[in-house]
């Protein structure tokens, strides 16, 4: 990427007031809010720019704000007409609606505050000196960066999903929804508690499917973007957070989602120019597709027969997509800890896997009589003796690389190939969705139960797909210690 010209201190200041106080008088239009922007983060240096904390806490601010109905039209009308003051009115020219330039705009906002997540990791936030000022401070340094909605998570949600609430507009929001909630996992529990996203985000894709002219190059973007943005940042993000979850969500919009993905799976094998940002596209749905034989009439259909491997390497795949999805999660795993999570919880030191906000809650688990992690633990444990990855350093950069270096299939190959019990991991990936179900349930109180998949049917339908999901984890080192002892993480 070429770099852009620097932003003015003038044009930063505008930049910030117009995001914090878009409506008024002195704020910006969209052409402006697009240009100014352009000069602040599509630069080669914006990642080590101090002062690019204020713009992106602004941003955050504007994005996420609840509004009334009438106020959210206002603003977007406020957006889409020019009433800049003559000193910076002479923007450079557009040739596309003002309406697109918006959702460029809300784009360039999603995906950086998105790309800041992935290279921060989850729950952790930027260190700070208490001296350092405020416009100094960079980007996220505290929760109040990420949540700063006073209603907390559930507000912020509400507030990004008002700009997707008429499709095809907005639908940027849905890779960031995805990118904070595999970030925080508090505003992971409350978008798993809303059904209505799922149909929403379905909505988009059946626009973006329906407006696919692929004669016309240069409308592929306007395609590529609504389809990038839900299949890839939203739905198949949330399916790496939580498989069972997920599936349980897309049930009900399931024979909405499945002839989407039998029309749009050869159009993106036709984009070959942009095979690799879409990749994970595809994997949405050919997971769609693979559960067909599964799901009838919105309900899940179990077999008569329980479908049993016969290739122990599934058994591998399976237990491996499992460990480091509930790795990658920053959420106390002690099923009836109810603790608010402020920052990255560290791993049992022994499994190197399982997450705990404290080693009271790590103790409790140990012989809890509800699933207790010590059969887990030592489960796991052994399966690292089995595969030479006892070494700590060696089983975190093996789970940790997973998404750049290794597959669940190559993680499989592996442990054949060093004589590893199959029915080991079988054990270890049927714990790990049985613990997870009952979290959630836990989590989500008696009253929401239904909202999970049942244990009996998850072993067909994860079967069926996990081995296929992709997973990613984020660094942690695991420290040494006894069985009882938690890692420190930075």
């Amino acid at each position: 990427m070429s770099s852009n010209p620097r932003a003015s201190k003038r044009e930063r200041a505008i930049l910030i007031s117009t995001l914090l106080n878009p409506m008024h008088p002195d704020s910006c239009c969209i052409l402006g809010v697009s240009e100014f922007l352009d000069k602040v983060i599509r630069r080669k240096e914006v990642e080590h720019d101090a002062r690019q904390g204020p713009v992106l806490r602004a941003a955050m601010i504007f994005i996420s704000t609840v509004r009334s109905g009438e106020e959210h039209a206002a603003l977007r009308a406020r957006l889409l007409t020019c009433t800049c003051k003559s000193g910076i009115r002479s923007h450079r020219p557009v040739f596309r609606p003002l309406l697109e330039v918006l959702e460029l705009v809300l784009f360039e906002i999603t995906s950086t505050i998105s790309d800041y997540f992935m290279r921060i990791g989850a729950g952790k936030f930027a260190r700070v000196k208490e001296s350092t000022p405020a416009d100094a401070r960079p980007w996220p340094s505290c929760i109040e960066d990420v949540i700063p909605a006073a209603g907390g998570e559930q507000e912020v949600l509400m507030g990004l999903m008002q700009w997707a609430a008429v499709p095809p507009s907005g639908h940027s929001v849905f890779s960031l929804i995805g990118a904070l909630a595999r970030y925080w996992e508090p505003f992971a529990l409350q978008v798993f508690q809303r059904w209505d996203l799922f149909p929403l985000a379905t909505e988009h894709l059946k626009q973006a499917l329906d407006s696919w002219e692929g004669h016309r190059a240069d409308r592929i973007p306007f395609f590529i973007a609504p389809v990038t943005a839900c299949a890839q940042g939203f739905f198949h993000t949330l399916s790496e957070i939580d498989l069972p979850v997920t599936l349980s969500l897309l049930l009900p919009v399931y024979e909405e989602m499945y002839p989407i993905a039998v029309d749009i799976e050869p159009i993106l094998l036709g984009l070959r120019r942009t095979q690799n940002p879409m990749d994970d596209c595809r994997r949405w749905f050919a997971l769609v597709r693979r559960i067909r034989s599964v799901v009838s009439e919105g309900s899940w259909v179990l077999p008569k027969d329980r479908l049993e491997m016969t290739d122990g390497k599934e058994h591998f795949a399976i237990a491996f997509h499992r460990m480091v999805e509930i790795r990658n999660r920053n959420q106390c795993l002690y099923i009836e800890c109810t603790t608010k999570i402020h920052e990255r919880l560290s791993v049992c030191s022994r499994c190197g896997i399982v997450r705990y906000c404290s080693k009271k809650c790590l103790t409790t688990a140990w012989d809890a009589p509800n699933n207790p992690h010590k059969a887990l633990c030592k489960n796991i444990a052994a399966l690292r003796t089995a595969t030479l990855l006892k070494d700590d350093k060696a089983w975190t950069n093996t789970v940790r690389d997973s998404a750049l270096h290794r597959s669940p299939a190559d993680f499989a190959d592996m442990c054949t190939m060093r004589g590893a019990d199959p029915d080991l991991a079988a054990a270890i990936w049927r714990e790990l969705v049985i613990l997870t179900n009952k979290k959630m349930r836990f989590v989500l109180g008696d009253g929401e139960q239904q909202m999970v998949i049942d244990e009996g049917l998850s072993k067909d339908v994860v079967e069926e797909v996990a081995n296929e999901a992709p997973v990613k984890v984020v660094e942690a080192e695991v420290a040494k210690g006894s069985r009882l002892i938690i890692d420190e993480l930075d």
